[in-house]
């Protein structure tokens, strides 16, 4: 076996990241000395990712032979427990595989036929990863079965040991039994303490890359240091062949999570839904006004610091309804009808914030009455994300970022789609990061600091209209930019790519003076691209090494020509953005035939949709009230949450002045059709309308792109923009 290390791997305001290659070896051997049990064997241990697998979730056991005979299991708790019996005749070596939902895919592995601990956790998915010759530990079981993979007492022994040097500094942080214990056969709970709280404390992300490489990504989820530099960790291609050659840098106890956080989390989180749950009329007084002053249920109140919703702040909102401008956060206890039911759960640490709060990722499910209008109500689900508080005994409450600023960064991909059959050809993926400044701050430029040092300028987008701002080209002009001027300009995006490729390959495009070749970047120059070298992809090596957390600094400024910020703040990342490899293993959401298809018949002429009355846009099959599905959800495909549309409105003859606007719906999971209304005072809307294009020559109003926004497991931004342009 032979790991392969990444030249350079940022380690980015975290206590430390590994990154690791896991390549190919030569395999052979089968299971090692693979033994038949001639009497049955029980394995047991957790389940856990620093919480327990949720109940419901299932163990598959496979052994050595071929074919290979399979035995499952169901958690039937909530502490992640789990006791299997196989039959006698099954060949070890024992691959585990644990799933679930919205879940990581966990593996494990048995060398023998002793009955024992097995326990199954990010952990053991890596030494499972180290005994893969793909380097991909869902791929093990039949890699075994294959004989291409060597599970051995003496292999995961040495794997075993391996990953305790790799976690050495965490485990002695965390202390106690925690120390010496060993991942894969040790005795723990999932309740926030000892190896649990290692697991709280680490993040592994495991991602393959093709048929014989994985990328391996191993950080510290440690305190967000206000004034660490980044530091860069430099490592040889020819690293030696085992995970413990290069240990994770010293951290303290105090950086870590706080021990029991990983059972304070879910309690948190049945707090939350026994107040979402009671019925309406008890959580709030039924005032109009819908603000956290008007809850009244104790049990609403308790989820939040202080036993106060008005101590609670995330991104500039507080807790109230949608209609009360900057209150929208938690308003479904103000708007949630009786008759729903909500479930959070999955909650997950993610790290402490620079006030040391704890923040946390969970799902969310709920489910209504069904109907078949517009709103199309059934259910509806997502990740979301929390910032919470600790009081001296270790309980959490909802108290938010505490900051005044709607600001964020996520990795991104994006599915970029021409339907008409001219353009058709340029259809692309790309992948890079969203950054994400809300227009109603009113700057006059946010400088950005990427965790690699880079800066990246955000100014307010010519003409009006958007939501966000967008990135400043060269020296940021007021200029809007065009595909035909798209240097020294505004961008109409707050969207980096960082790669991108067209969908068929033999696709030719125009170069720009030797830079470019083949690249998106000739059909759409008014983005904004970012490059290693000259005008060449980021690599799938380039962007894999990239940590997932890395912090990214936001400077505000009054006035574009200040020199000195006015306010500076830190958001972090969950997750880098995905390779190209990654992208085209993505199954994306797909406009119904009947929408699609008038879409491109009534953009044939322009380019873009005219808005011939004044209403909202129905993404429906035939873009009225009553029409059928707007888009489908093939298998394995992510659902949308939103729906935004893009265009412009000439509000004057001649046609100098144009509005530009993006304007969205949010969505449920269970939809398949919506309304966009119209939103902002810059002059494209009457009321909640669109206002009609002036005449059929000069003016117009429409739209030239259709967005469907969503997020996968790991809260990455996926999005599928349909584009008019044909030329």
């Amino acid at each position: 076996m032979k790991f392969k290390f990444s030249k350079t791997v940022q380690r980015l305001l975290v206590v430390g990241v590994v990154a690791v290659v896991v390549s190919a070896c030569g395999g052979g051997g089968g299971g090692g000395g693979a033994t038949t049990a001639a009497d049955p064997t029980t394995l047991s241990g957790v389940v856990a990712v620093g919480r327990p697998y949720p109940a419901g979730a299932i163990i598959t056991v496979t052994d050595a032979n071929a074919p290979a005979q399979t035995a499952t299991v169901t958690l039937a708790g909530s502490d992640g427990s789990y006791t299997l019996t196989l039959p006698a005749g099954f060949k070890a070596p024992f691959v585990l595989v644990a799933s679930a939902d919205d879940e990581e895919t966990l593996v494990s592995v048995a060398a023998t036929t002793a009955s024992g601990t097995a326990n199954i956790t990010p952990l053991t998915n890596l030494i499972a990863a180290g005994l893969s010759p793909s380097g991909d530990p869902t791929k093990l079981a039949s890699e075994v079965s294959a004989g291409s993979a060597t599970v051995s007492t003496a292999t995961v022994a040495a794997k075993v040991a391996e990953v305790q040097t790799l976690i050495r500094t965490v485990t002695t942080a965390v202390g106690g039994d925690a120390a010496t214990a060993n991942p894969l056969s040790g005795t723990f709970a999932a309740n926030g303490k000892g190896m649990d709280r290692v697991l709280d404390s680490i993040k592994i992300s495991i991602v393959p890359q093709n048929a014989t490489t994985s990328q391996v990504q191993i950080a510290i989820k440690a305190d967000d240091a206000a004034t660490a530099a980044p530091v860069f960790l430099a490592l040889g291609n020819n690293a030696p062949t085992n995970l413990g050659a290069t240990a994770l840098p010293a951290v303290t106890e105090a950086a870590l999570p706080a021990s029991g956080v990983g059972a304070e989390i879910p309690a948190l989180l049945a707090r939350l839904g026994a107040c979402f749950n009671l019925p309406r009329a008890t959580r709030t007084n039924g005032t109009a006004q819908n603000i956290g002053t008007t809850i009244t249920s104790d049990t609403c109140k308790g989820l939040f610091w202080n036993n106060d919703p008005v101590t609670y702040k995330e991104n500039s909102y507080t807790v109230g309804n949608q209609t009360s401008g900057s209150t929208s956060a938690f308003s479904g206890i103000f708007t949630n009808a009786d008759t729903a039911t909500l479930v959070f759960d999955q909650g997950t640490f993610q790290y402490k914030n620079l006030a040391g709060n704890s923040v946390f990722t969970a799902r969310w499910t709920a489910t209504f009455p069904c109907s078949n209008d517009i709103t199309q109500t059934c259910s509806n689900t997502d990740i979301g994300i929390y910032t919470a508080k600790a009081d001296a005994n270790g309980k959490l409450f909802l108290f938010g970022n505490q900051s005044q600023f709607d600001l964020a960064v996520d990795g991104r991909v994006e599915l970029r789609d021409f339907p008409h059959a001219d353009f058709k050809k340029y259809s692309y993926l790309n992948a890079g990061y969203s950054l994400w400044v809300n227009s109603k701050h009113n700057f006059g430029k946010v400088v950005i600091t990427t965790p690699n040092n880079k800066s990246i300028t955000l100014k307010q987008i010519p003409g009006g209209g958007y939501s966000y701002m967008g990135i400043a080209k060269g020296n940021g002009s007021s200029t809007l930019c065009t595909n035909s001027a798209p240097t020294n300009c505004i961008a109409s995006t707050a969207v980096l790519r960082m790669s991108a490729e067209y969908l068929d390959i033999t696709t030719t495009s125009s170069s720009d003076s030797g830079n470019s070749t083949n690249h998106p970047r000739d059909v759409d120059g008014a983005l904004v691209w970012s490059y290693n070298n000259g005008w060449v992809n980021w690599t799938d090596a380039d962007i894999a090494a990239i940590p997932d957390q890395g912090t990214w600094t936001f400077a505000m400024y009054t006035n574009a020509a200040d020199s000195t910020a006015a306010y500076t703040e830190k958001r972090r990342t969950l997750n880098r953005a995905p390779t190209l490899a990654e992208a085209k293993k993505i199954i994306w959401p797909t406009l119904s035939t009947a929408l699609r298809t008038k879409l491109v018949s009534d953009t044939t002429s322009t380019g873009g949709f005219k808005l011939t009355t004044a209403a909202p846009i129905y993404v429906t099959s035939d873009m009225t009230s009553t029409g059928g599905d707007g888009w489908a959800i093939p298998t394995g495909a992510w659902s949308p949450y939103s729906v935004k549309v893009f265009g412009g409105y000439y509000n004057a003859m001649p046609a100098t002045t144009k509005i530009g606007f993006d304007d969205e719906s949010t969505v449920r999971s269970s939809m398949r059709k919506t309304a966009i209304y119209c939103s902002g005072s810059d002059g494209h809307c009457t009321g909640s309308n669109f206002k009609p294009y002036i005449d059929g020559n000069t003016n117009f109003s429409g739209f030239s792109q259709l967005q469907l926004n969503g997020r996968d497991k790991r809260r990455l931004l996926n999005t599928v923009s349909i584009n008019f342009r044909k030329t």
